[in-house]
């Protein structure tokens, strides 16, 4: 369902590798608990390079004590940016 609506709002999304796909996810999954209909809802931030530029500015997200009134609404927006 969610890969579905992943390709419906960005179809590039499928041109990366498994590989790629899956670390990203794993990242933004497990260690950063966004849930992955966030993920789905926005496709674009697995398209973005994992070390470059999704960690570093996860870390900031992580480690910033105002993140705590982040929500994952919000996550999105600042990854992308």
């Amino acid at each position: 369902m969610f890969a579905l609506l992943a390709f419906k709002r960005q179809p590039h999304c499928m041109l990366l590798s498994e590989e790629k796909i899956t670390e990203a996810v794993d990242f933004l999954v497990n260690k950063m608990g966004c849930p992955s209909a966030v993920i789905a809802r926005n496709p674009i931030i697995i398209l973005f390079n994992l070390e470059k530029r999704i960690i570093p500015r996860c870390l900031v997200i992580q480690n910033n004590p105002v993140s705590q009134i982040l929500s994952f609404n919000l996550f999105p927006p600042i990854v992308c940016e």
